[in-house]
């Protein structure tokens, strides 16, 4: 049995995912790391894990954290104060 009994989840909007894969693409070495491939992983995310954490959210298993380019600040007082 785990001692665990929360994951922690990173929020963001979907165009920024897309953004930063497609980033890792131009200096990945990976074979699966291609612009034409990011978005097909933030659709097979929601479509296979995003329904998984919203019924651990349901349950109060999730700590949510948002990413926030202005204001990281914000990010790090929604992890630390939500246990």
């Amino acid at each position: 049995m785990s001692d665990y009994n929360r994951i922690i989840v990173i929020e963001s909007k979907d165009e920024e995912i897309d953004r930063v894969l497609k980033e890792r693409a131009e200096t990945s070495e990976r074979e699966d790391d291609t612009a034409e491939l990011s978005k097909t992983k933030v659709e097979v995310y929601n479509a296979n894990t995003r329904s998984m954490i919203d019924s651990l959210a349901d349950s109060n298993k999730t700590v949510k954290v948002c990413t926030c380019p202005n204001n990281k600040t914000s990010a790090l007082t929604s992890l630390t104060t939500n246990p």
